[in-house]
C-alpha cells in the first residue's frame, strides 16, 4: 500500500507540500494537479484517522433537520430535502470532507444534549442546522465557538451565521404574476402556519394586493403539511364552496395533490382552473401540463450552506452574503391570463 512519502517521493516534493495539495490547502494548481496525478498512479488513499490525530480535524460535517412531531415528516414522505443534501456534498467535496445526517425533532427533550455532544465530541468540525419552524433555539448555546450554520434562522442574532433565502420575494413574484394575469378568485394552500418559510411566501404574497391600487381578488386561504395528500383535501374543502380562478400552493407537492383533485373533477389545468407551486421540484416538469413555479434554488442552497460552513471551518470567513439568494419564477403550461 502506498505511502504519503510514496507520493511525495515521485511528484518531487515534500511531505507537508503533498500533504497540503491533497487536502485542499493553499499550494498552486500545477502543484496540485501534480500531486494528485501521482496519488492516483499510486492508488494512494488518505488515512483519515491519521490526518485526524495530525490536524484534530475529522474532515466531517453534519447537516441536521429538525422536524415537529406536530407535522408530517417531510424528510420521509418527501423527496424535498434530497436537493439540499445534493448541494451540501458538492460543496463539502470539493474541500475533501465527508457529510453525515441526522434528523431531529424539537420535541425531544433531549435536543440540547444531543449538539452539546456532537460539539464537544469531536466528531464532525461544524453543524448545518434546518430548523424548519419559528421556535426558539435554546441549544445554541452549547454551540458557542464551535462552526455552525443556521438555514434562515428567524433569530437576529450577530452570533448566528445564517444562509438566508429570499422567500418573501417568491411569494411577490406569484402575487404580482397572478395580478398581471387577472384572476378574480385565488386559493392560496399554504404550509403550516409557524413554518418559516410558509409565513415569508404568505407575507409576500399578500402585501403585493394589499398595497395594489388594482381591483383586488378574493383569496380564499387553506393551510397544510406540504404533502401532495394535504394538498388534495385542501382542494376538496375549496372546490366545495367556490369557483376559483387560479391556485397557488406553497410548494409542488401540494400543487400535484391539486391537480390530482382537479383531473378527478374533470376540470381542466389551465382551461378551468390555473396552478402555480413553489420550489420546482422535479414533479413540476413531470405532470402535464408542466407546472407554473417559483424555482427555490434548491441545490444552491445546500452548495451555499455548505460553503458557508466551510468558509468558517477553514478560517476563510469573509462574513455572510450581502443578499438573500433570490428565487425565480418561471412559467410554465399549467398557468395562464383570464382572458
Amino acid at each position: 500500500m502506498s505511502t504519503l512519502k510514496d507520493v511525495a517521493a515521485l511528484a518531487g516534493f515534500s511531505t507537508a507540500t503533498v500533504s497540503l495539495a491533497l487536502n485542499g490547502k493553499t499550494v498552486n494548481e500545477e502543484t496540485r494537479r501534480l500531486v494528485i496525478s501521482c496519488a492516483k498512479q499510486l492508488n494512494y488513499v488518505p488515512n483519515r484517522i491519521g490526518r485526524t490525530l495530525i490536524t484534530g480535524k475529522t474532515h466531517t460535517i453534519l447537516m441536521v433537520i429538525l422536524n415537529s412531531t406536530r407535522y408530517t415528516n417531510l424528510v420521509v414522505d418527501t423527496t424535498f430535502f434530497y436537493n439540499y443534501i445534493e448541494g451540501v456534498l458538492e460543496s463539502a467535496g470539493k474541500l475533501g470532507y465527508s457529510v453525515t445526517f441526522d434528523v431531529r425533532n424539537w420535541e425531544d427533550p433531549d435536543l440540547d444534549n444531543f449538539f452539546y455532544q456532537k460539539a464537544h465530541g469531536k466528531s464532525v468540525d461544524g453543524i448545518i442546522i434546518i430548523p424548519q419552524y419559528e421556535r426558539p433555539m435554546p441549544f445554541l448555546k452549547v454551540l458557542d465557538g464551535f462552526p455552525f450554520v443556521v438555514l434562515n434562522s428567524h433569530i437576529q442574532d450577530e452570533k448566528i451565521t445564517s444562509f438566508r433565502v429570499d422567500n418573501y420575494l417568491g411569494g411577490r413574484l406569484v402575487a404580482q404574476y397572478m395580478q398581471k394575469c387577472g384572476y378574480k378568485s385565488i386559493a392560496f394552500i399554504n404550509g403550516p402556519e409557524e413554518h418559516y418559510d410558509a409565513s415569508e411566501r404568505r407575507r409576500g404574497f399578500f402585501d403585493v394586493f394589499q398595497t395594489s391600487s388594482e381591483a383586488k381578488p378574493e383569496i380564499v386561504e387553506d393551510s397544510g403539511d406540504w404533502t401532495i395528500r394535504c394538498g388534495f383535501e385542501a382542494a376538496e374543502r375549496i372546490f366545495t364552496e367556490k369557483q376559483i380562478d387560479a391556485v397557488f400552493c406553497g410548494n409542488d407537492f401540494m400543487a400535484s395533490g391539486v391537480f390530482r383533485y382537479l383531473c378527478k373533477q374533470g376540470l381542466r389545468v389551465p382551461e378551468d382552473v390555473s396552478l402555480v407551486g413553489y420550489d420546482n421540484m422535479g414533479l413540476a416538469k413531470a405532470i402535464y401540463p408542466r407546472l407554473t413555479t417559483v424555482d427555490g434554488r434548491l441545490p444552491e442552497i445546500g452548495f451555499g450552506l455548505g460553503e458557508m460552513l466551510l468558509s468558517h471551518i477553514e478560517e476563510t470567513a469573509v462574513g455572510e452574503p450581502v443578499e438573500p439568494l433570490k428565487p425565480k419564477l418561471i412559467i410554465r403550461e399549467s398557468s395562464r391570463p383570464k382572458n
